[in-house]
Order: structure tokens, then sequence, then C-alpha cells
């Protein structure tokens, strides 16, 4: 403690201030917030040295209270009030500051606001010296006084000491010496069952069962061994399964997890939950800490990576998928902000994780307090920045390689044995290719031009006359479209060439063929044979379209008004864009285009981007870094790549099929001339044809083949002229049905999110962080406190930086990591801040035990089990928490141990044993991600940025944005809530007392009391606990009994009143149908037949097609419509139709207006990843939305907020129209404002439902609606408000309320008005009293199940 007073002293700091006013955090804020910009903007002119204008001092707190001549410059709490703000704004003239330099940006001058409000935390508790102030000292001078910092001081071996008691074990006798020296005595052993409890709930994250809390606390009270019992007990918990997701979680909290990036869209991370499932397999093996590491920085380049056979994957590969879990911003307008941005983020996590240091402090100038220099994030900033967004296969190479042998093999033999049949049938296709009555269903360049050749010759020219200017005008195509792709003045390449491929970074099995013509694609099922033949290029699907692939041009540079064209061909998703500075979502200036099958070349204008590096990426549908697709066969292949000026138009293309034609007359003349043979007449063309055809099938088997007699048979395939089929050729069925099968075989890859490597690149210094003004390259290297030398590698130095983590010399890492497991063993590390070692961070409380542990945690294997052993059986963890006499008063905190610390369960702990205790509990370890309503364990629960579960979040589940190493313990009035109000908490108590009136009261209330308690706590209860409890039960069933009464009593009010109001609205039908039928109103509007029309006051089945719907999770159907509540949903069918162009239309009418997000209807893929919605309150408080996947055709509307729902049916209809304009209607009118969307988003034929009361699948969440659904509608068109306003004016199950009540009286009106105001009061009352499907007995133990929840003990370790 001495040397900490010393230390806060010798840095100018009030230590009374600081330990009461600034928190961590808020220190950190100012620090890399606040303190520069006054630094570089303030100080100049408003020191307290040689400059204080205007009688302002803004070098520390009190003088920046005091404020200047002008009075004071801010109010701590307002900034409203603080004319600093108005000043920085340059709202006051005369006083825009910073002087002579523009405004500063507002996100910075929202961070002073910030500041402000959070009440100016301020370390600066004295004025600087002038030496300070001037910093004249070099860096390397701060570098060594740095140095003597100790946590960069070298690990130091010790003994462990001697104590009064000659303890046995070493940690005991560490502690008890500092115990001794300050004369406190430590608590006695904890007893059994708290000892008991704690162990269970410290190492697996459940309560222990009633037989395991009985078991052990009895074995512990009767052994004469306490620590052989013990000891047994901790291995059993230690080999538990449910030890690797207790303490992956933890891990997952350092590395900030999560399973979306955020802002807008807030889009998945798909895969990110293998990453989970690795630690908690990793943590359960007991794979040693340093092998972790190593996986984490660099396990994609491990030479010897760690294999799961059993899972048939390298694990290794999976540890990197942490580096993607960043935040990235949707569509920024300056791409090298964001990059800067997102490494930024890796930095961060990854030093404050590993080292336990704050290295991002560093951006922007060297690190304020500690060593760590600006070279030294730049250095590591290299490192990352040579790497880019990947995603990564982890299968185990043979199976990636199943039966690539062989199908290559049986590949050969089918083309020869087809090769063979064409040169049979070369005669039959001639004469089919020039059939002038041969049309095919698509375009192809050989069939164009041959027709054009007719046409020319049917207008009269002679024959060879027109084949000369046919041959002229494509060879001229060609030669232009070559000049095109091979500017010698620009980048380009050209895929088949060997050379220019091997420029490109290749991922995936996908792209291990060659790049020569002739490549060829087998169909998978069917009749068709061939998919297609290929001129040189790169692609993907050679084997199998189930093969990966992602590939990757160099990055370039881009000058002003340029474009890029990429000649590309693809299906199933494959996707093509150019990346800017890595980013890998898209958005506005980040066009994605999937490719569609046919050959095309996409054009990009890239003058917005000049300046910026970019590179080209090409990715088959589940391997792109981020925007992947649900198709397990996709595939891509590319031709030719160039970047051009953009006002160079792409050339129109040469059929390429018709030139080899031209190749072949060469070849048969010698080149005589430069169009070749030229045929007199059709019979010479028929032989020409006839011979390059067969040129080519012989070209094509013997590996020689040009890329113009690929595109050749390709349209002879297309135009079906050579037989392509099993039933044209039999003799292929057994080939043909062999290669199918064993293709099928293939398993689909596992993908995860991970970092594709490309080349080494050094990254120049950003002059004060900023990435717009670049200094010298700063070399890759680790941190030059312990070694600055240059990383060699010509790749990214990850490698090299998970050796230097684990590094002798580096005195960090091991510090950090026993420090983390302290931490969670005993509540507060030996530094109480994990995260920081540095000078902002706490001293160690136990120094020399800190080394004495982090030297035995690498002898012992780097084992984080063997090292939980030993802490969890020492006396120091194993003792009371209730403090000897004086010692609380002695030691407040318990910095010294000489109890155990009572400590909140986290979050996901309270959850597991609320399904622990209640029977609820799944034990089902791995896989996708869960909504909050499922049974299994907390950590399986999804974790999306902007959509955190809000009961976990009640209890400081920590929001994925930075390492959290600590994490905060709160104790707010939203807890107290979640505990009483959830619905959760409601099912809990519920099923626990109905388990517990099952199982335990056959022989009274006092048994049932003990098994709850027994439960819950781990322990029996007292008899006078028993007392309370027999107490509360008997007043509870009074409690219930009377609340059926009161309950029984208003529904029979509620009955009576809605009979009055609806024989009321009744009456106005039958008013109304009388006055229709007098004026004889039918509408005059033909509304189009629904593909899909439901009735649900009738029942469940689609009246005009086959989609009928299926009820799920307690959904019901009644003559009042569709009911979801309390989770329930429906789903149809599969939709049989394509769908583009739609409208979806609903009569609804809500349970209450207060809930948020449900669908009302939904049209989706059948797993939810795709759709467009009917939407409740998602987004603005009771506005109708148009919802849809990531909200990438969604925008507010602006309508009104619904108001009646909750009384009466409303009619709510969307439009998507062809253009993509969205528009909605509400009771048959116009809803706010049409907006233009990128739609519209097609479904194909079978692979859509339609969903009612829910968002989306998968259910869970605010996804789910409550209320009744009357009748739906789906169209294969958008409707015109017309046609809404007459389909919601037709429909029998709805009339407006306006409408109907024109035809009621005035005192008719009155009285309605009258009983719907009662009738609301009395549903008020109703809806106050709890409701139950339990019996009143049930009911009364559930309040007693409630009541234990809510105690201390349930919620706390003791």
């Amino acid at each position: 403690m001495r040397w900490t007073v010393i230390l806060l002293l010798a840095c100018g700091f009030s230590t009374h201030g600081m330990a009461k006013t600034i928190s961590e955090a808020e220190r950190e804020f100012f620090e890399s917030k606040i303190r520069p910009v006054l630094v570089e903007h303030c100080y100049s002119c408003h020191n307290s040295v040689d400059s204080s204008e205007g009688g302002l001092v803004m070098d520390h707190r009190d003088a920046v209270l005091r404020g200047g001549d002008g009075g004071v410059v801010v109010v701590a709490g307002d900034p409203g009030a603080s004319r600093l703000i108005k000043v920085l704004r340059h709202e006051i003239d005369g006083l825009e500051m910073p002087e002579g330099g523009p405004k500063l940006d507002e996100a910075i001058v929202r961070d002073f606001e910030k500041w402000i409000r959070i009440g100016l935390p301020d370390p600066r508790d004295q004025p600087p010296t002038d030496e300070e102030l001037q910093a004249s000292s070099s860096w390397a001078e701060k570098l060594e006084r740095r140095k003597q910092w100790w946590s960069f001081q070298p690990i130091v071996s010790s003994d462990p000491p001697a104590d009064e008691n000659d303890s046995p074990h070493p940690i005991d006798r560490f502690v008890n010496r500092e115990l001794e020296s300050n004369g406190l005595k430590p608590s006695p052993a904890a007893d059994a069952a708290t000892l008991v409890r704690r162990l269970f709930f410290t190492l697996t994250g459940l309560p222990p069962s009633p037989d395991q809390a009985t078991s052990w606390t009895r074995r512990i009270n009767e052994t004469a061994d306490r620590d052989a019992v013990v000891g047994e007990l901790i291995d059993q918990l230690l080999d538990s399964d449910n030890f690797g997701p207790r303490w992956a979680r933890h891990w997952m909290d350092w590395i900030r997890y999560a399973e979306s990036h955020g802002s807008e869209g807030d889009p998945r991370i798909q895969n990110a939950w293998h990453y989970r499932d690795y630690l908690i397999r990793a943590l359960n093996a007991d794979v040693p800490y340093d092998q972790l590491l190593r996986e984490h920085v660099a396990g994609d380049l491990l030479p010897e990576p760690r294999i799961n056979p059993q899972l048939g994957i390298n694990e290794s590969m999976v540890g990197t998928a942490h580096w993607r879990m960043v935040f990235h911003g949707f569509a920024p307008t300056d791409a090298l902000d964001e990059k800067v941005r997102f490494i930024d983020d890796q930095i961060n996590v990854f030093s404050k994780a590993f080292l336990g240091l704050t290295v991002s402090c560093a951006r922007c100038h060297d690190h304020k307090f500690d060593a760590i220099s600006q070279a030294d994030y730049y250095a590591l900033f290299g490192v990352l920045a040579s790497c880019r967004p990947g995603r990564h296969v982890v299968d185990l190479q043979s199976q990636q390689e199943l039966h690539r042998t062989t199908l290559a093999e049986l590949k050969t033999q089918i083309r020869d044995s087809i090769a063979s049949q064409w040169l049979v049938e070369s005669n039959v296709a001639t004469d089919r290719l020039l059939n002038p009555d041969a049309k095919p269903a698509k375009s192809v360049g050989l069939v164009d031009v041959l027709n054009g050749l007719r046409q020319n010759v049917a207008d009269g020219k002679p024959f060879q006359t027109a084949w000369n200017e046919t041959v002229q005008a494509q060879l001229d195509q060609r030669n232009a479209v070559d000049a095109f792709f091979a500017n010698s003045t620009s980048v380009h390449w050209n895929l088949g060439d060997d050379d220019a491929r091997s420029q490109w970074y290749s991922y995936g099995t996908g792209l291990e063929g060659d790049s020569d013509a002739g490549q060829f694609s087998i169909a998978i099922d069917g009749q068709t044979l061939l998919s297609g033949i290929y001129p040189s290029g790169v692609y993907t699907h050679g084997l199998s379209a189930k093969h990966p692939g992602r590939l990757t041009s160099p990055d370039f540079q881009l000058h002003d008004g340029q474009a890029i064209c990429a000649e590309v061909i693809g299906a199933n998703d494959a996707s093509l864009r150019y990346v800017v500075q890595d980013y890998p979502r898209n958005g506005t200036v980040y066009p994605v285009t999937r490719l569609n099958g046919d050959w095309n070349v996409q054009r990009y204008d890239l003058s917005y981007w000049s300046g910026d590096m970019i590179h080209l990426e090409l990715a088959t549908a589940m391997d792109a870094p981020l925007l992947t697709s649900d198709k397990p066969r996709s595939w891509f292949g590319v031709r030719r790549v160039v970047v051009t000026d953009n006002d160079h138009e792409v050339p129109r293309p040469a059929s390429e099929g018709f030139l080899a034609l031209v190749e072949s007359a060469k070849s048969a003349r010698g080149a005589a001339s430069a169009g070749g043979d030229v045929p007199g007449d059709w019979s010479q063309l028929e032989t020409l044809l006839r011979s390059s055809v067969r040129r080519a099938v012989v070209a094509w088997t013997s590996g020689s083949m040009t890329d113009a007699q690929a595109i050749l048979l390709d349209d002879c395939l297309r135009t079906g002229v050579l037989p392509n089929s099993l039933d044209r050729l039999p003799e292929l069925n057994a080939l043909v049905g062999q290669y199918r099968k064993l293709e099928n075989e293939i398993p689909v890859p596992t993908r995860v999110p991970g970092l594709d490597e490309s080349v080494g690149v050094d990254q120049p210094l950003m002059v004060r962080g900023n990435h717009k003004q670049l200094a010298d390259p700063v070399p890759r290297r680790f941190l030059e406190v312990i070694d600055d030398s240059p990383y060699r590698s010509t790749i990214s130095g990850r490698a090299e930086l998970a050796e230097d983590l684990l590094r002798d010399d580096n005195p960090l890492t091991r510090r950090v990591i026993v420090n983390r497991i302290w931490h969670h063993l005993f509540g507060q590390g030996i530094v109480s801040t994990p995260d920081n070692f540095g000078r902002l961070g706490n001293l160690p409380s136990h120094p020399e035990l800190l080394d004495w542990l982090a030297v035995r945690f690498a002898k012992d294997g780097w084992s984080i089990k063997t090292f939980i052993r030993l802490l969890v059986s020492s006396d120091t963890w194993q003792r009371s928490s209730l403090p000897q006499p004086g010692v609380e008063k002695a030691d407040p905190e318990n910095v010294l141990l000489a109890r155990a610390n009572v400590r909140r369960l986290e979050a996901e702990a309270i959850r597991d044993a609320l399904l622990s205790v209640s029977g609820r509990l799944q034990d089902q370890h791995f896989g996708a991600p869960v909504g909050a309503a499922s049974p299994r364990r907390s950590i399986y629960v999804r974790v999306i940025r902007n959509d955190l579960d809000p009961f976990l979040r009640a209890f400081d589940f920590p929001e994925p944005f930075s390492s959290v190493g600590r994490r905060d313990v709160t104790n707010v009035p939203a807890q107290s809530l979640a505990m009483m109000n959830d619905a959760q908490i409601n099912n809990v108590a519920n099923d626990w007392a109905s388990q517990t009136l099952a199982e335990a009261t056959s022989d009274g209330d006092r048994n049932g009391i003990a098994a709850m308690f027994l439960q819950a706590f781990g322990r029996q209860p007292s008899d006078r606990e028993i007392a309370q409890s027999e107490t509360f039960l008997n007043e509870m069933r009074l409690v219930v009994a009377e609340r059926a009464r009161q309950r029984a009593e208003l529904g029979l009010q509620i009955n009576q009143i809605e009979s009055a109001i609806d024989a009321r609205w009744q009456l106005a039908r039958e008013r109304l149908g009388d006055q229709d039928e007098s004026e004889g109103q039918l509408s005059t509007v033909d509304v189009p037949m629904p593909i899909g029309r439901w009735d649900f006051t009738i029942g469940l089945d689609d009246q005009v097609g086959s989609a009928n719907v299926n009820l799920m999770n307690g959904a019901r159907q009644s003559k009042q419509g569709l009911i979801v509540t309390d989770g329930g949903y429906a789903l149809t069918n599969s939709i049989g139709v394509p769908l583009s162009q739609k409208t979806l239309e609903v009569w609804v009418k809500l349970k209450d207006l207060d809930q948020r997000g449900g669908g009302a209807m939904t049209l989706q893929s059948k797993n939810g990843a795709l759709f467009d919605a009917i939407v409740f309150a998602e987004r603005d408080r009771r506005q109708w939305l148009a919802g849809s996947n990531n909200f990438q055709r969604t925008e507010p509307f602006g309508g009104s907020e619904e108001a009646a729902a909750d009384r009466q049916p409303v009619h709510v209809a969307i439009t998507y129209d062809a253009d993509g304009q969205i528009a909605g209607y509400h009771n048959g009118q116009p809803y706010g404002k049409p907006y233009r969307s990128g739609g519209p988003l097609t479904f194909a034929a079978g692979e859509s439902v339609v969903g009612f009361g829910i968002r989306h699948l998968p259910a869970g969440g605010n996804r789910l609606l409550s209320g009744t659904i009357l009748q739906a509608r789906l169209y294969d068109r958008a409707l015109t408000a017309e046609q809404i306003a007459a389909s919601a004016a037709d429909s029998a199950s709805f009339v407006s309320e306006a409408r109907l009540l024109e035809q009621l009286t005035e005192v008719e009106r009155n009285a309605m008005q009258q009983d719907r105001a009662s009738l609301e009061q009395l549903r008020r009352q109703w809806k106050s009293i709890p409701e139950s499907k339990l019996s009143e007995t049930g009911q009364a133990w559930s309040e007693l199940a409630r009541a234990l929840l809510s105690f201390k003990e349930f919620l706390y370790v003791r």
C-alpha cells in the first residue's frame, strides 16, 4: 500500500480524490478522449506556466472548475449550462476555439459533453511543472523510467515463506504471512454445505443437486480427512462436462465474444458459435494455456495444429475466430477510417486480454503513463492490417479431399466416353446448328452469329462477302475485348495464365484445379450430364459445387476516375465484390453482385474511392468473410479482370464459339489468310462446322483445347445440338451414377470466421492518430519494452507474435492469466484491475505470490485445471466468509484475504440456477445459439449486439464491445423487477412448485419446504425457517383463494359488459347492412385473387391453395381467430409459387399496445434468414413496420401510432412493388409514406412459408406477437391503393369502428362510451390479479418458490 501512495504522489495525483471520485473506466475515458484534446488544442494558450489567456487555465482540475475572467466555463453534470461546449461549437462570436484553427469534430465535442455530464472526472489534481508541460524528456528516457514499473519487471521465483502454523499449502503461507504481519486472524473453514455450494458454482456454474448437496455435505462432515474428500469433489467437478461452459464464458468476456457486428442491420457473424464450442472443448480437455494462446493468435498458421479426430476438425484453426468479433459500422464513407477503427478494436482486446495493457491508448501519441510507444501500436497494427477478414474450413484435409482422386478419374472417363459419342454425332450436331428453325431458350453467341450471317445472305449479299464481313467483325470485337482486358497502362490479370493466377490468394479446395481451357462440371442430378465446358480461368466446382472457394486479388491503389471490370460466371449466391480497405460488409457504396449462372462482364465505378486501397473478391455462398448465404452448393469462375479508366466502356463481346470455326479454318490452310479458309456456301460452312466441332472434341480429350474451342462446345451444349443427357447417352448411366453417389457423400464443409493472410506490410505511423497524415513505416514487431526486433516474415507476423506472447522474458502473459483465474475464484484479482497492469491499474496485493503462481503455472505445463485445483484446495479459498472480530474494520475490502468474499452470481449462473431448481435445465452441450426462452444453459443463448437478452443484461451481462476482465456488480431496481415480474421467473416458480408438490409433500408441508431449501441453497432449513415458510404458505393459500374469487367476480362483470357492447355492435352491423342494401353499395374495384387466403375464425386451411397452417408452441384456433399468445405462433406449408412482387394483408387484434417487435404476418425462407413481414413496434413505439432481414428493406413509414388494435381488429397491409417501392396501409388507407427499397426480395417456389404471430424464425425474444389474427391474405403482386381499400371494405370480418358508430343513436353511443370505460377499468383490475394454470395449492407453493428465489442467499455465493 505504501508504494501505491508514493507512486500516485510522484505522478501528481491526490490519492484521496482519486480513490473516491474517479473509477477506472472514467479515468480511461479522460486519458483517451479528453486529455489528448486539451494537450493538443488548449495547453499552449491556457496553462499554469507561461500563458493563461483570458485568465483561463486548462491543465489541472481546479483551474478548469474555476474558469477565467469571463466566469466558469464548465458546470459539472450539466453540458447545457457549460460555456465550453458553446465555445467548441463556435456558437459565441469572438470565442471560436481552438483559436486560429478549424472547429473540432462533433464527435470530440460530444466527448466533452459526456465528460461534463459524468461529473468532470479528472486525475490532474496539481498544476504541471514547466518540465511536465514541455515534455522535454525523450521517449528513450521515458521508456527506461517506465520499464521500472512492477509489471514490466522480470518474474522472480521465490520459495513460499514460513508462517506461524507451518501451513502445508504454499498459497496459505504467502497469505498468512501478510495476515500475521498486519495482526489479523483468518476465518475458519467454511461449513461443509457452504463449501459444497461454493465449489459447484465456482467450477461448473451450476448448483449442486439435492442428492449431491446432501451426499457431499455428509461426507465432508463425517470424514476424518476433510482435505481428501474435498479434493475428491474438486477433481470430480474439474472432470465434469459442465466445467468447460462455466470457464469458457469467463474467457468469452476477455475477448468480447459476439455473434453479430453491431451498428445498423447488426449482421450476424456466421458460425461464431463454433468458437464458443471450441473453448468449451479445450477447457474440458485441459488444453495448455500456451497452446490456446498460439491458436488464438495464429491457429491457422501452426505447422502442427491440434486435431480433433472425433469431430474431424482442425481445432487450432477455430481459435482465430475471435479476431473477427469486431464492431463494424454500416457503409462508412471513409473506409480507411473504419479499418483503423476495427483494427484498433482488435489491438485493444488482444492487448488487454493477454497482456493486461491498454496499447490502444498509444494510437495518437506515446502512452501517457506506460512503457508503450506510438511505434509499438503501429507495429502491432501492421501485423493485423496485413491480414484480411476471412473464413476458414476447419474440416480435416482427409475429409475435405474425400473421393477427390476417384472423382477426378471418373470425370476423365466420363469425358472420354462423352467425347467418343460426340465424334460419332458431329454430323447431326452441325445439322441442328444450321437449322434456321432452331431457337435456343437463351441467347447463344454462335447461333446468334450464324443467324446474322443467314440474314445477310437473305438480304442479297454473296455468301463469301457476308462470311468475310462476319469474320472480320467478330475478330475486331475479340481484339477490342482482348485489348480492353490487357491494357498495359492499368492493373489487369488473365486468370487463365498461371503467372497471373499466382499473384492472387486462393482459399479452399475448390480452387485446387488447373486453369486450362476445357474444364467442365458434371450435373449432380437429373438427366443432364454436363453443366458446362469452360475457357481457361479459375473455377471452384471442377469436382463438386460443395467444395469451398474464395479468390482475392492483391491490394492495389485507385487513381482518379477508375473502374474495375471482371469477366465472371457463377451460381447459387456466389458473390463478387470489390473490397475497400478490407471492409467486409455491403452497403450504399459497397455493392455485392450475386452470380446467376451466365458469363458476364461485371463493371464497378470506383471513382468514389480514388486514393483508397482495394482488392477484388469472389466467394462461394458460404465462404464470403461476412456476407454468406445458406447455399451448400455454390460456385464461381473468373477469366479476366482489369482496372481501367471510368470512361472506357466494355466492348461488345465476340462469339468465341464462332471464332473457333475461324481457328479451325486457319489450321486447315496453315493460316494462309487473315480469315482462314473461306467457305463458299452453306454446304462448305457445314463441313467447316463439323470439322471444327470434331477438332474441339479431340482437343478436349487431349488437353490442348483453346478458349474458343471450349466455348464452341459449351455453345453446342446450351443449344442441345450435342447429346448431353442420360437418355441420349445411356451407356454413361453407370459412370455418372457412381460419380454422383460419391459426390453426394462429400460433406458440406464447416466454416468459421477467421483471418486471411496476404502479404506482410509495415504500417506507417499515423501522426496524432490521423490516418490521412502518415509518417515513416514502423516494422512489424512486439512491444519494444520486451523486444523491438522486427519480424522478418513475408506474411503478417502473427506466428511470431504468438511466440512473443510466450517468451521467457515476457513477464506479462503469465501474470495476467494467473491473475484472471485468481479473480474468478476469489472474486478479486491479486491485481484488482485484471485488464490493466499499467500505471492506471492497481498494484498487486501480494506481488511475491503473484510471481510464484506465474512460475508454478508454467512449471505445471500451463494447465488451467491443475492451477485451479491448486487454488481451491487452499485453506485461503475454503475459508468462511464470516470475518473474525476486528478484521472487517481493519481490512474492509478483504485485500489480505482473511475471509472468503461473498459474491453475487453472474447473470448466466443466476439464469442457469433458476432453470436447474425448476427441473427445466437441459443437459445438452454445443450447437447453434438459442433464444432466451430455451431451457439450455445461458452460454448457448445468442449474443447479438443490438439484441442482448434483457434478463441477463439486468444482472450485468457485459456489452461485447471491449475486453471485460471484471464485470460490474450493480444493485439496481431492474434486478428486483426482473426477479418479480419476468416471465421466466413466473415459469420457474410454477414448475418448481409443481415438481415439489409431485415429489416431496406427501407427508406434509415440511418435506416440501426442506426440499426447496436444499435445491435453492444446498442446505437444510432451520426449524425457524420451516415455521416461517409454513406460515407463509398458509397466508398464501388465503391470498390465492381471495384472488380466485375476485378474478371470477371481475370476469363475470366483464362478460356482462362485453355482451352489452357486442349487442350494440351487432345492432350497428344490422343497420349498416340494411343501409348498404338499400343504397346498392357494391365495390367496383377488381381485387385479384390471392395465392393464399386464411380465415382463422373458420379454421386453419388455406382457402385457395395448399398452404395450410400448423400451430406451434401453444397457439390455438377458435371462432375468435388464431390466438397467438405466450410464445405461440403458426406456420404454413411451403408456398408453391415463386414470389417477388407481393402483398401481405392481415386483420389482427393485439393483446396490448405496449408490446414491441412481434410479427403479425411474415413471408420467410424456411430457416427465417430472409423475410418480409408486417411487424408491430419494432423500432418505434406503436408503429407498424415493413420488417426485413437485418432491416435491409426497412424504413419507417412515419404513420400514426396505433391506438385501437387492442380494442378491435385492425386491417394492415404492406405492398412490395417490382421497382422496390414498399407501401403500408392501415384500415384500408395509406399508412404514412411509401419508400423505395433495394428489393423486392425473391422467394423461389417451395422455399418459403408464411408465419403468423412471429417476425421470423427461429422463434423467441421479441419476435413473437401477442394477439388474435382473424384473417390473412397473400398476393403475388403489389395491390394498388384502390384494391387495398376495396379489400379492406369487402371483408366480412371487418368494418371500421367509425362507420359502425355512425349507425348508433347519440344515446346508444354515450352508453357505449360509458360501457367501454367501465370495461377498460375492469380489465385493468382483472389483469392486475395474477393468473395461473396451477391449482390454488400449487399457486401458494409457487409464491413460496418466488420468495425463495428472491433471497440473497440464492443470488450470492458465500
